[in-house]
Order: C-alpha cells, then sequence, then structure tokens
C-alpha cells in the first residue's frame, strides 16, 4: 500500500515538472493579442479618445451654463462705543446662455467634429498598418514552417541520390565528380534545412514581437498559405478611393479648416446671451428674503487691432492649403489602391505559374530518376532536372507567401483594419 502510495504521488510530482506542450497560435488569436498588446494600436486607441473628448467639450459652448451659490458670513465692530455683531446667509442659482454669436461656435463645433473625424480616419489607418505588419509577419512564420518541412524532404531527397551515386560509383558505372557533386549537393541540403529551423525561429521573434504574445509560449503556428483570392471581379474604385482613410483623413482636413474660416468671420458678429438668477438672503438661516434677476446682453466687436482681419485671412489661407491637400490625396489614394490590386493580380498569375513550373518540374524528375538508374541519361543531365525540382519547390512555396502579402496590401490600401474584416 505503501509503495502503491508512493508511486502516486511521484507520478504526480513528474507531471507538475512537465512543462505544457505549447499550442500552435492561430490567427485569430494572434489578431486579438495585437489588439490589446500592440503599444502602436493602444496608442492610437487613446488619441481617439482625446478627440472624441475634444469634441464634447466644443459641443459643450451652446449648452446652458449653471451655477450655484451658498454664502454664511458673520461681522462686528464697534461704532460710538457701542459693539454690535450681524450674520448673514445666502444661497441662489444663476443659469446663462449663449444665444448667437454669428455661428462663431456653431462652426466651432463644426471644426470639432471633422477634428475627430480625421482622427479617427487616423485610427483606422494605423489599425490597417499594424494588421498588415501583423499580417505579413504571420504569413512569414508559416512560409518558414513550411519551409523547413520541405527542405527536411529535400535533403531526404539528396541523401538518397548521393547513396545512388555512390553505389554506381562502386561499381565503376560513375566517376568521382559525380560522387563528389552528389555529395556537396547533400551537404548543401542538410545546410538549407538548418538554415530554415534558425530562420523559423526568428521568424517566431517577429511575428510575437508584433503580436505581443509572450515569446516563450509562441513555439509554432497554425495557418496555410492556400487561402484563394478572388479576383474576377474589377473593384469600384471611385467608392474605395473615397472610403480610404488617407483620402478621408484630407478630406475632414478641410472641412475643418473650411469650418474655422467660418469660425473666423463670425467674430465681426454681435454676441447676444442671456442670463437669469435666483436666491434668498437673510440674517438667520433659513434665509427668507427672495431675490433674482433676469438680463440680456449685446456685445458688438467695434475695433480688435486688426486681429480678427489678420484671423480670416489666415483661416481663408489654411483652407485653400487644405483644399488642394485633399485633392492630392485622392489622387495619390487612388494610385495606391491600383498599385496593390496590380500587385495582387499579378502574385495570382505567378501562383498559378510556378504550379505548373512545380508540376513539370517534378514529372520530368521522375521520369529522370527513371532513365538515370538505367543509364539513359549521365549524371550531368540528370542533377540539372534534380536541381530544377529543388529550385521549382522552392519559387512555388515563395510565391504563395507572396500573394498572402499582396492579399494582405491590398485590404490595408483600402483600410481593412484589426478585427474588422
Amino acid at each position: 500500500m505503501k509503495k502503491s502510495m508512493k508511486a502516486i504521488i511521484t507520478g504526480l510530482f513528474l507531471v507538475a515538472l512537465t512543462p505544457a506542450a505549447s499550442k500552435a497560435a492561430t490567427w485569430e488569436e494572434i489578431e486579438a493579442s495585437a489588439v490589446k498588446n500592440s503599444r502602436e494600436y493602444i496608442a492610437a486607441g487613446e488619441q481617439l479618445k482625446q478627440a472624441n473628448a475634444s469634441f464634447f467639450s466644443a459641443f459643450s459652448a451652446v449648452l446652458p451654463s449653471v451655477s450655484g451659490s451658498l454664502g454664511a458670513s458673520k461681522s462686528g465692530g464697534d461704532s460710538s462705543g457701542i459693539y454690535s455683531t450681524g450674520e448673514s446667509y445666502s444661497y441662489g442659482i444663476r443659469a446663462s446662455m449663449l444665444l448667437f454669436d454669428g455661428f462663431a461656435t456653431y462652426n466651432q463645433i463644426g471644426r470639432a467634429a471633422y477634428d475627430n473625424e480625421a482622427s479617427y480616419q487616423t485610427f483606422r489607418q494605423t489599425s490597417a498598418s499594424i494588421r498588415n505588419k501583423l499580417r505579413t509577419a504571420f504569413v512569414d512564420a508559416v512560409k518558414s514552417a513550411e519551409l523547413v518541412d520541405m527542405t527536411g524532404s529535400i535533403m531526404e531527397r539528396r541523401k538518397k541520390q548521393r547513396d545512388e551515386v555512390e553505389l554506381r560509383y562502386e561499381a565503376g558505372r560513375e566517376h568521382k565528380g559525380s560522387l563528389l557533386s552528389a555529395g556537396a549537393n547533400y551537404s548543401q541540403a542538410v545546410f538549407e534545412h538548418e538554415q530554415a529551423k534558425r530562420n523559423n525561429i526568428m521568424m517566431l521573434l517577429e511575428l510575437s514581437r508584433i503580436s505581443g504574445i509572450d515569446a516563450g509560449t509562441l513555439k509554432t503556428v497554425t495557418g496555410t498559405l492556400e487561402n484563394a483570392v478572388d479576383i474576377t471581379t474589377e473593384p469600384d474604385f471611385n467608392a474605395l478611393v473615397k472610403a480610404a482613410p488617407y483620402y478621408r483623413i484630407y478630406r475632414a482636413k478641410k472641412e475643418s479648416a473650411g469650418r474655422a474660416a467660418a469660425a473666423a468671420y463670425g467674430a465681426f458678429a454681435p454676441d447676444i446671451s442671456i442670463s437669469a438668477s435666483a436666491g434668498k438672503s437673510g440674517s438667520r438661516w433659513a434665509p427668507d428674503n427672495n431675490s433674482y434677476s433676469l438680463g440680456l446682453s449685446l456685445s458688438i466687436p467695434i475695433f480688435e487691432g486688426g486681429k480678427n482681419i489678420a484671423a480670416t485671412v489666415s483661416a481663408s489661407s489654411a483652407y485653400a492649403k487644405a483644399s488642394a491637400e485633399e485633392e492630392d490625396a485622392l489622387k495619390i489614394s487612388e494610385i495606391e489602391l491600383r498599385t496593390k490590386w496590380n500587385s495582387l493580380q499579378d502574385a495570382v498569375a505567378q501562383v498559378g505559374i510556378r504550379k505548373q513550373y512545380l508540376e513539370a518540374a517534378e514529372e520530368r524528375a521522375k521520369i529522370a530518376d527513371a532513365q538515370y538508374s538505367t543509364g539513359l541519361i549521365n549524371f550531368n543531365n540528370w542533377t540539372i532536372i534534380q536541381d530544377d525540382l529543388v529550385s521549382s519547390k522552392k519559387s512555388y512555396l515563395e510565391s504563395k507567401a507572396t500573394l498572402q502579402k499582396a492579399e494582405s496590401a491590398w485590404a490595408s490600401a483600402k483600410g481593412d483594419g484589426l478585427n474588422e474584416k
């Protein structure tokens, strides 16, 4: 019984010491981690919160301002040899509200709204940029893992080829140069396999840095480079350009500058405001002497030393500048989208072409293997075909990764950000 209990305790202790197997991270998990942990993404979100607060602060200017008051005092003094004291108490409420200021405040609110829109579009642009970098790093991690498997199979193939050449050499059917070449090919394959494993570690470290996932837990990723990309339908570039964050930032800036110019002209108009107050006062608590007031005030600017004129000139110039920048941003955004779309089309075409090359290389290698074993082709021709097969495999893998990156760049240009797709 004691031995049985001891065995159970020992087994539990060993289980506790055994590290948990690392789970392969999916794209969705990595994206979710970036939303929580990316410092760049968090900073952009905080900047957007500040812009929202500024907008609501500007909006408060058209709402009534209400304040309350409460007072109590005690006084005393000596007059004509007689010392007297007194107490006073009061409380009240006061409200005031702007009625008209030449629409200056209205336009300032509009300006704040467009500034808020610009901040939101900047956030979208930042989110799309982070997603693109994250997706690129993820694709590189998946590609590097597939390359480890590929170079492993190539290494095994090169080993079999070297062994076959060695047997032919020992039988006197192949010369030493062919044997040395086959050995060098095998050594190169071993090196590339080890290099691929080292590179896979580096790609995972980079993915960990961008996503915020602890590098100690991110040991592998699960994903594929076979995702289909549809390019059969020509996109509506006019709609995409006007929805892209890059253009909308400059459009919001132009509208903001326009509202600022309108607000500057409003400085020449009179200000009209209304105020009201009510309260009670007395020499004891609770006071019972009522008081109230109701007023209307009018303020007309007559001369401000040229300050308002200078402000309108400056604001008008800023609006003209923002308008020119918006027109340029419209063209830049269209060029960017069309460039990314063309790259995506090229990448899709290249995957198809590289797949054809790979299929041809595999078929040629299969035939060449049979011909070499029967002596129908010499070593030089055989090894050229084998080298072509290795090159075709690598090129096909690279083309698939390039396609996934091109699709990510296209999504980024449109403004697709983290957790938006």
